[in-house]
C-alpha cells in the first residue's frame, strides 16, 4: 500500500486541456485582449523561433525526471522492504515538473498567437 503512495507520488496528472478558441462551435474566439502587448509584436518567425527554445527546455527538463526514474523505481522497491529509506530517497522533482507545467503554458500561449496572427504552417515545431 505505501509502495503504491510513493509510485502515484511521483507520476504527474494529465494537463488541462486548453479553452477551445478554433472549433466550430467554440464558445469564445481569440482577440488581441488575449495577449499582452509584447506578445502581439511578435513576428511568426519569432514566435516559432520561441517555441523551438522552449522545446528545447522542455527535453531538458523531461531529461531530469527520466534520470531520476531509476533511482525512485530502486527507491519503491525498497519501500516494500524498509519504509523510511524509500521515502527518504525518493525525488518526486516537484521543481522541475512545476517548469514543465510553465513550458506547456507558454507554449499554449504561443500557439493561440501563432493561430490568431495566422501563421503559415511550420512543421518543424
Amino acid at each position: 500500500m505505501m509502495v503504491a503512495g510513493l509510485i502515484a507520488g511521483c507520476a504527474t496528472d494529465a494537463r488541462n486541456l486548453p479553452p477551445d478558441y478554433s472549433s466550430i462551435d467554440a464558445k469564445k474566439r481569440l482577440s488581441v485582449e488575449d495577449f499582452d502587448t509584447a506578445a502581439i509584436g511578435l513576428t511568426c518567425s519569432q514566435i516559432d523561433e520561441e517555441l523551438k527554445i522552449l522545446e528545447s527546455d522542455y527535453a531538458f527538463q523531461a531529461q531530469d525526471i527520466e534520470g531520476k526514474r531509476h533511482q525512485n523505481q530502486v527507491a519503491g522497491y525498497l519501500g516494500a522492504i524498509f519504509i523510511l529509506p524509500a521515502l527518504l530517497a525518493t525525488d518526486n522533482s516537484a521543481e522541475t515538473k512545476v517548469k514543465i507545467e510553465n513550458i506547456n503554458r507558454a507554449k499554449d500561449q504561443l500557439y493561440r498567437l501563432r493561430a490568431f496572427k495566422k501563421c503559415p504552417s511550420n512543421s518543424g515545431i
